[in-house]
Formats: structure tokens, sequence, C-alpha cells
């Protein structure tokens, strides 16, 4: 029999509890939740392996993929016009000297230093490289090639061929609906489709082999080469390169991320039920997530007392005052290097002195900058708008370095 004495860790009354958490209606409950979302998992994960969901066949870009985001139509074609086209699914990217061109589309996940290094080496020996991303991510090809990706507006829906060394058999208008633009030094490029504002495709050379860099994948995908054109835009941009019977490899390594398998697999969406699940259970036993508060009593007073108030406007007043001053310096510094870039006075008002200025500036600028002038009529600003105004002054004075 065991013994219990004063001094002893475990007492009678520790057992007590421990007979109570099992026996109450919260524990009972608990267990309940708890069992009921493990089981939903473990029948979402059976349910997985049951179908073999295959994430490709749904991946944008992916040849595998028959709907509208997929690539299998450009896959096909290429195979019935006498191409040796073939998909890559190994572990990681290492085309061959037998391959002629490379399509990278739409990849999602990153690429290993060793990928990057296997990839320029193959350019530098006679490969053409076919890149089309219309999203940030990754980025570690464009910067192996000194560029980067950013987001314009508004979306350009279609556009026309600048340079003729794609465009025959004649092609003209290409359906992009690109919303973003390719960065790069214009000099060191070839400007296929845009222009140095706002480039979609470029093209340049790399030791004996080639590289195309698209902002758009929309031509590719399946619902985008049904259209005439785009079909021969990317004929004529294959044929470039390769001719019948050379093999052409489409990256498949970089399609299967985890924000994929998350939404369009029965596993990624259990792990998604569970989740809510388990919050829905939370809210509806009443659990603060967080520290508590202690709870008002009903005779206090509901108002701030007078001091606190007065504090409290004083330190908003000189907040403000704050504000204003930093936006007037800032419009100041601004006036100052317009008036020294284009020998006008700084100190005439504001109207007068954009007046004389207009017959040098773009559209675009002057719009910005009639815009920040009609901001400065506003006598309240708080922390985050006097931010976005200086933001936009700042962009006003690198386009104005650049132009």
């Amino acid at each position: 029999m065991v013994k219990f004495s004063v001094h002893s860790p475990f007492t009678i009354h520790h057992s007590l509890l421990i007979i109570h958490m099992f026996t109450s209606r919260r524990f009972t409950l608990d267990l309940i939740a708890f069992a009921v979302a493990l089981l939903v998992l473990i029948g979402a994960i059976a349910l997985s392996l049951l179908l073999q969901v295959d994430p490709l066949k749904r991946a944008e870009g992916s040849t595998l993929n028959n709907g509208r985001s997929g690539t299998q139509r450009l896959y096909n074609k290429l195979n019935n016009l006498g191409y040796i086209a073939r998909p890559t699914i190994t572990d990681e990217l290492q085309p061959t000297a037998q391959d002629h061109i490379l399509f990278i589309l739409a990849p999602d996940l990153s690429f290993s230093q060793w990928e990057q290094q296997t990839l320029d080496q193959w350019i530098i020996n006679g490969g053409t490289l076919i890149l089309a991303q219309d999203n940030s991510r990754p980025s570690e090809l464009l910067r192996m090639f000194n560029m980067s990706s950013r987001r314009q507006w508004p979306t350009i829906r279609q556009a026309n061929l600048a340079l003729p060394t794609l465009n025959w058999p004649f092609v003209g208008t290409v359906d992009l609906r690109a919303s973003r633009k390719v960065v790069m030094d214009c000099g060191q490029v070839a400007i296929h489709i845009g222009d140095c504002d706002a480039p979609i495709l470029v093209s340049f050379g790399r030791g004996m082999g080639h590289v195309y860099v698209m902002s758009s994948l929309y031509p590719f995908t399946n619902d985008g080469i049904e259209n005439g054109r785009n079909a021969q835009f990317i004929l004529n941009l294959v044929a470039s390169s390769a001719t019948s019977g050379n093999r052409i490899l489409f990256d498949e390594v970089h399609h299967q991320g985890v924000s994929f398998w998350l939404v369009q697999t029965p596993a990624g969406w259990a792990t998604i039920l569970l989740f809510l699940l388990l919050l829905a259970y939370g809210l509806q036993s009443n659990q603060r997530f967080g520290k508590p508060r202690p709870t008002l009593i009903q005779d206090e007073p509901e108002r701030r007392e007078t001091a606190a108030f007065i504090n409290h406007m004083a330190a908003a007043q000189k907040e403000l005052d704050q504000n204003l001053r930093v936006r007037d310096h800032y419009w100041q510094r601004l006036k100052r290097k317009l008036a020294r870039r284009y020998s006008t006075d700084p100190r005439l008002p504001d109207e007068l002195f954009f007046a004389e200025l207009s017959p040098y500036l773009d559209e675009q600028i002057m719009g910005q900058l009639i815009y920040l002038m009609v901001q400065l009529d506003r006598q309240e600003i708080k922390e985050l708008e006097l931010q976005q105004w200086t933001n936009l002054v700042i962009l006003v004075w690198d386009a104005l370095e650049k132009s």
C-alpha cells in the first residue's frame, strides 16, 4: 500500500485533481474533438494515397496540365512537328548537350546553386533557354542574368513584335495579358516585345548560346496557344534555335511547391480543415487567445480623466505639427531641385512655378507633381499618409534623375 506523508510531493489532493480532470466534461469534449480531427486527417491522407494525385497535372505551366494554365498543347504540338520534346521530372534540373532548347515556364520552387551553374554552363556551350515567368518567384535565374521582374499597371493585353527576327512567318500582334515587365539594362539586350520602359520579351547572347526572358506566360498556355498568332509566335521562337529532330526539354522539377500541395491535394485540404476545426472548437469553448483583461466595474466612469484627455490631445497635435513640417521640407526640397534643373525661381507660388515647368516635363511626372501639390491643402495628415506622400516624392526624384 502506498503511504502519503505530510512532506510527500504527491498528496491525496493532487490525486483528486487528476481524477477530476479525467472525469470532467471539458476533458471529454477535448478528447472527442482531438479524436475527430485525427480521424479526418488520417482519412484524407489515406484518400490522397488511394487517388495518387499528381500535382503536376494541375501546376501552372506544366506539360502534364491539360487545363487552361497548362502547356500540354504546346508540348504535343512540338512533338507533332517533328521535334523531340520531353519533360524532366528528376530531382534536379540538368540539361545535356543533346538538348537544344530548355523551356522553364512559371517555376514555383527555387533553383539551387548547382543548378544555376549547370544551366549557365549549358547556355555558354550553345543551349537556348526560354524563360517565361509572370510572377516574382523564384528570382535566382533573373538575378543570374542581372535582371528582375516588376509589376506594371495597367495590364498589357496585346503588343506587336518590335523586331523581324521572330516575326516570320508573319505574326503581327501577340496576345500577352502581361501584368509584369522585365527590369534590366536596355543596352545589353534585344527587346522583341515592348520598349525600354516596359519590356515584355528580351533576348541576349551568352557564350555560344542564347537566352529569351518573357514576363508573360499566357502565349505558351493551352488557352493562349489556341490563338493562331500566339501559336505562330511560339513556333518562330522555337525555329530560331532548333530544327525538326532536335531535342527540346521542359522543366517540371520546379513546379511542385508547398503552396500547391496545400490547396490542390486532399492531404493539404485536410490540414486546412484540421486547423479550422481546432480554431472553431477553441472559439466554441470560449477560450481567449491572449492575456485576459480585467472586467470593468459597472460604477467605473467610462470617460477618461480630464488631465489624461488633455495630454492625449496635446501629443496628437504635436505629432500632426511634426508631420506637416516634414511634408513642407520635402516639398521645398523638390521645388529647389526642379528650379536648379530648369532654371526657375523656387520662391514662386506653386501654381506659377509648375506653369513654367510644364513645357519641360512629360505628362506622367506633371500629373504626379499636381497630385503632390493638391495634397498640400490638407491640414491633417497621418503618419502612414505622410510615408506614402514622401515615397511618391522620392519616385519623382528618381524619374527626373533618369530622364
